[in-house]
C-alpha cells in the first residue's frame, strides 16, 4: 500500500516542483519530513517555525484562506490581525531558526 496520494507522488522530484511541509509547530512536519526524505523524496522544505510563526510574523495574512483557531491565538496580547509586528521571530520562541532575519524561513531537508 502506497501512503501517498496522487498529487504528491506527481510532485515527489519533479523539475521546478518542491513540496512544503507545515504545521502548527514544527512537531509533526518534522517527522513527516524525515520519512519522506528516508523514502526519497529530494526536493522538500519545511515551514520554520510551523503556522504559528507564521501568524505571527505576517498577522495580515500569506495564505488562501484561513488559518486554524490554535493558530491565530499565537497573536501576542494588543495585537490584531493587520498589524505589523517587529522582525526578529518571536520572543523566546525554542527554534532558533524562526528568529534573527525577520524574514520567513523555509529550509531544505535532508
Amino acid at each position: 500500500m502506497n501512503p501517498y496520494s496522487n498529487d504528491i507522488l506527481e510532485y515527489k522530484n519533479a523539475h521546478g516542483k518542491i513540496i512544503i511541509l507545515y504545521d502548527d509547530d514544527e512537531r509533526l512536519a518534522s517527522q513527516a519530513a524525515t520519512t519522506m526524505c528516508e523514502r526519497g523524496f529530494e526536493n522538500l522544505f519545511m515551514l520554520s517555525g510551523g503556522l504559528k510563526v507564521l501568524a505571527q510574523k505576517f498577522p495580515e495574512g500569506l495564505i488562501t484562506g484561513s488559518l486554524p483557531a490554535s493558530c491565530q491565538q499565537a497573536l501576542p496580547p494588543g495585537i490584531r490581525s493587520g498589524q505589523n509586528l517587529p522582525t526578529g521571530g518571536p520572543a523566546g520562541h525554542p527554534n532558533p531558526r524562526a528568529q534573527g532575519s525577520g524574514h520567513l524561513q523555509g529550509k531544505p531537508w535532508k
